[in-house]
């Protein structure tokens, strides 16, 4: 029963309680519990719910846990397109692990795009070469806006390059983060690969975006985006492959892309080399060349989410204070 009112957290106070700092760093925490402790999402990872008509939201629920900070719950989201253009409503619904009281409840609209920049940037820190310089990020979306500054955060780079399908966006994104490091927009995925140590997509292609043949040696690749990015045949050109949560990576992105491409389940599966979490637990696990093609599919767990929120609750509160 319920004997206190919730607190509800909105957007405006969420993006003054957390950085991008605080983002890794929770990130890299959650991942290694999740290396630790293994079942930490809901099962099955994501629930859906058709909408109601065309003009009606379509739903989503993914659920997980946090050990190291006592607390599980919901990623509430609802999809609809308005105008020709996709609206979405982000909550996290964060509970107590033991008792199950209501803790509250976070507006994650910029918490989200956060979350997802800052995944794949924590998962570069783990796979990419130290003293990579150069970055590229294909696609200058809200959450591709995140990505310059946890990079830049997080490697010593000389230069971000921006590629997305209209030269204009790249532009005003760099524009937007040119505090970051030296960054610049490119016209073409091919110049703006050519000699990257990191490369992150994170767009809305329908179709493959970068292909074998475009990938040199000692180069990292992520994708983010819910869209099949990267092309089939970069399974076999791929030293070694790393997902976050395999099961939900088989429904959306990339990994999705390659089942559909005709790539079985099972042949994915033993071509992974770890999951980002079984690495942040013991970064040993993997050891790379200087030489390998490290590629990594990062499609989002609902731990990261929930862990930002129990942040954002316990700088909200005064429980715990700001970097």
């Amino acid at each position: 029963m319920l004997s206190t009112s919730i607190n509800v957290i909105d957007d405006v106070t969420v993006r003054s309680l957390v950085t991008h700092r605080d983002a890794i760093e929770v990130i890299r925490s959650v991942y290694a519990d999740y290396g630790r402790v293994g079942t930490v999402l809901s099962n099955p990872p994501a629930m859906l719910m058709a909408p109601l008509a065309a003009e009606s939201a379509a739903f989503k629920v993914k659920g997980a846990h946090v050990p190291s900070q006592g607390i599980s719950g919901f990623r509430l989201i609802a999809d609809r397109m308005i105008d020709g253009r996709e609206s979405t409503i982000d909550l996290c619904w964060v509970a107590d692990s033991v008792t199950g009281k209501v803790l509250g409840v976070i507006d994650e609209t910029w918490l989200h795009r956060v979350r997802t920049a800052m995944t794949g940037v924590v998962a570069m820190t783990y796979l990419a070469r130290p003293k990579s310089r150069i970055a590229t990020i294909i696609g200058a979306g809200q959450i591709s806006n995140e990505l310059p500054a946890g990079l830049a955060q997080a490697f010593d780079l000389d230069e971000i390059r921006i590629v997305s399908r209209r030269i204009e966006t790249a532009q005003a994104l760099a524009e937007r983060n040119a505090g970051a490091c030296p960054i610049r927009a490119l016209a073409s995925i091919d110049e703006a690969i050519e000699g990257a140590d990191i490369v992150i997509t994170c767009s809305s292609s329908e179709s493959p975006l970068v292909h074998a043949a475009q990938l040199r040696p000692g180069m990292t690749l992520c994708s983010l985006g819910g869209g099949p990015e990267l092309a089939s045949d970069i399974v076999e050109r791929a030293d070694l492959l790393v997902v976050d949560d395999f099961a939900y990576a088989c429904t959306i992105g990339s990994v999705h892309g390659w089942i559909e491409a005709g790539i079985a389940p099972d042949q994915l599966r033993g071509r992974i080399s770890a999951n980002i979490g079984e690495i942040a637990a013991d970064p040993a696990r993997i050891r790379r060349n200087e030489s390998d093609v490290v590629v990594a599919v990062i499609q989002g767990m609902a731990c990261c989410d929930l862990a930002l929120a129990g942040l954002v609750l316990d700088r909200a509160s005064g429980r715990r204070s700001a970097a």
